[in-house]
């Protein structure tokens, strides 16, 4: 809570030393305190320019700045134009060209019993459908409710947006081993 209020307090300042200051600290934090400071930050547009400038320079990746996050910067004229190309950029990628291609299959007739198998070998590593695979990434189980173009994309193009709980940690122990995971607590 404090750490929330302090976060809060010194982006209210639309002081750039603090806002590069409160940036910096981003690779160290949680997820929820990472979105929590972009938030804070976003909120002044004094630190667009600020945002965009290390989302350029990739100290700050594009999918730490969710889709809800990403629409804050269209109410700032000075920021508008940059924002639109540096988020345009990954709407225009390899990928989205491949999602555009294959959605011509969802005129298929869909077949579960044909999935399975895919699911077990390419996505149940992390993600859990039912009683089937692990909970690494978002349990899938609820999809059924999400139209079948939105499954599609974030089939193909699943780094398009990734909740702050999701977001991919690296840690390297003092013997030089390397983990990966996400954070749990």
């Amino acid at each position: 809570e404090v750490r929330h209020a302090a976060m809060n307090s010194l982006a209210q300042t639309d002081d750039l030393g603090h806002g590069e200051k409160l940036l910096a600290m981003h690779p160290a934090l949680g997820p929820e305190d990472r979105n929590l400071l972009l938030d804070a930050l976003l909120s002044r547009k004094a630190f667009h320019s600020l945002i965009l400038d290390a989302l350029e320079s990739a100290r700050l990746p594009l999918h730490a700045v969710s889709l809800n996050q990403r629409r804050r910067f269209t109410n700032n004229p000075a920021t508008k134009e940059r924002a639109a190309k540096l988020f345009d950029a990954g709407e225009k990628s390899d990928r989205m060209k491949v999602y555009q291609n294959f959605k011509k299959v969802l005129d298929l007739p869909a077949d579960a019993s044909a999935g399975q198998p895919i699911f077990q070998r390419a996505c149940a590593n992390c993600h859990r459908l039912g009683s089937i695979g692990y909970a690494v990434g978002p349990d899938l189980t609820g999809l059924r409710n999400q139209p079948p173009d939105a499954l599609l994309l974030h089939l193909i193009v699943p780094n398009r947006e990734v909740y702050p709980s999701y977001v991919l940690y690296l840690a390297e122990t003092i013997d030089g081993q390397t983990h990966a995971g996400i954070l749990v607590e």
